[in-house]
């Protein structure tokens, strides 16, 4: 293991269409990472058979196998598990990163030093393949450090944006589908750990044309899986009961208006048609 090593690890779940997209972004990057660890979380056979067929010819990619789907926390952590870097980061099978994500990311770590355990950035959202984004170039970014209080009011870090220490003890918790990296976050941070977010966009988030098929379903999980986490956290006497009822009442306040929000952003979308 070298100082400032970088595992990066990819839950992938029958998503063999965008997998070599990912993988790609990683390779080009302007500062190379150690290892790509991706985790099969029990997909399809032909998916599994294809994903090692599409990154055969790539080295410094390792290819594991779960052998029943438990949701990328799981994936995740397994990744973690058999990582050799110091650095643990994260990407989703169909997401990317900006090529100079690590090289940012790593100025971060140098100018922050040892007690820097998290470091994430904002986000490029785009609606449809386009590769533009990829070819522009960022400036040194501008960056702050994330207290627990900013944290509860809202998620400062989309998961393709993190890197981690690798020594860290805790963990992604398991068992939910929605919220668990958040639950991640506040744990490093509500533990004294330094967390910091950078301006510059250091992930792609390739986002479908707006649908309303799922929506409301969509949006009622995540907002439970948000309550799940605060309530989980303030069990464990990791955040206070203050703390709690802030984080929840905000939590409930915004999914009301997203809620209300959804009749526009129907309608909206069927006018662009």
């Amino acid at each position: 293991m070298t100082k400032d090593s970088i595992s990066v690890v990819i839950p992938y779940y029958n998503s063999e269409a965008t997998i070599l997209r990912a993988v790609s972004s990683v390779r080009n990057q302007t500062v190379r990472v150690s290892e790509i660890i991706i985790v099969d979380d029990c997909s399809d056979i032909e998916s599994f058979e294809r994903l090692k067929d599409l990154v055969s010819d790539y080295s410094g990619v390792k290819v594991y196998r779960l052998n029943t789907n438990e949701g990328p926390a799981s994936a995740r952590n397994f990744g973690w598990s058999q990582a050799s870097g110091t650095w643990i980061a994260f990407l989703d099978s169909d997401d990317a990163w900006h090529p100079q994500k690590t090289e940012l990311q790593l100025n971060a770590v140098n100018e922050y030093g040892d007690e820097l355990a998290l470091v994430g950035s904002s986000v490029k959202v785009i609606e449809d393949n386009s590769q533009d984004f990829m070819e522009t170039e960022l400036s040194n970014s501008s960056s702050s450090p994330i207290s627990i209080n900013k944290l509860l009011v809202r998620n400062r870090f989309a998961t393709p944006t993190v890197m981690v220490k690798s020594e860290l003890v805790f963990r992604f918790p398991t068992g939910r589908r929605y919220s668990e990296d958040f639950q991640l976050w506040l744990q490093i941070v509500a533990s004294d750990h330094l967390a910091v977010r950078l301006d510059a966009p250091t992930a792609v988030l390739f986002k479908k044309p707006f649908s309303g098929t799922g929506l409301s379903s969509n949006m009622f999980a995540m907002a439970l899986g948000e309550l799940a986490t605060f309530k989980s956290l303030y069990s464990k006497n990791v955040i206070s009961l203050q703390q709690l009822l802030f984080a929840a009442s905000l939590s409930i306040a915004k999914s009301v208006l997203r809620f209300i929000k959804i009749p526009f952003r129907k309608l909206s979308a069927g006018l662009k048609k």
